[in-house]
């Protein structure tokens, strides 16, 4: 019987986020409307097809010219809530058991401003719990796209019925069983309990 290794989303799974405060500072900095039309430019960052610099003389366009670089990326950044207590608990634990992946469709100014709040400790505390982080920008891609789950089973080796992910979006699960992963839901925006996940993923071990 293979053994199980599960496979974390990071936004809304394991830190807690909430997208309307950089909806909310993208319009108090006077964004024009059709910015939230801009779903490619976003997903260029999110896959490393655009450095920090270009992403922000991307956006200058969509809002007044006398809005600083820096301002823009508060706002982008405005989203990013803390990495709950729990979440550590939860990682330290399961990681006793089997191995953990970090999978998470993201940009690099997210991840080096979420290292920035969390502090060196925390911010150790929670890689060192996993076997291997894989962002969509070192990638090249992101969820839901088939070739995301392709890359990280063939990088680890695994097969993919040894493959748990663990997803607050359905198209990522649903992707995810289509190559032959067990898929859980979990969302911490909808009340999501990291000790009645714990128990959910301990049992499918």
């Amino acid at each position: 019987m293979e053994t199980k290794k599960i496979i974390f989303d990071f936004g809304n799974v394991l830190i807690r986020i909430d997208e309307e405060r950089t909806r909310q500072a993208f319009n108090e900095l006077g964004a024009d409307p059709s910015l939230e039309e801009q779903t490619e430019l976003f997903q260029k960052l999110d896959k490393g097809q655009l450095t920090t610099a270009a992403f922000l003389e991307e956006l200058r366009p969509y809002f007044p010219s006398f809005v600083l670089r820096r301002s823009l990326l508060e706002a982008w950044n405005a989203l990013l809530l803390e990495i709950p207590e729990s979440s550590l608990d939860l990682l330290g634990s399961l990681a006793r058991k089997t191995e953990l992946l970090l999978l998470s469709n993201t940009s690099r100014p997210h991840i080096r401003r979420i290292a920035e709040e969390a502090g060196p400790y925390t911010w150790n505390r929670f890689q060192k719990s996993f076997t291997h982080l894989y962002y969509s920008f070192d990638l090249g891609c992101r969820k839901p796209e088939k070739k995301v789950y392709e890359k990280v089973m063939k990088a680890q080796g695994w097969s993919s019925g040894s493959c748990i992910l663990v997803d607050d979006r359905m198209e990522n699960l649903e992707m995810a069983e289509k190559m032959g992963w067990t898929a859980v839901h979990f969302a911490l925006d909808k009340g999501g309990d990291h000790k009645l996940l714990e128990r959910e993923l301990i049992g499918l071990l």
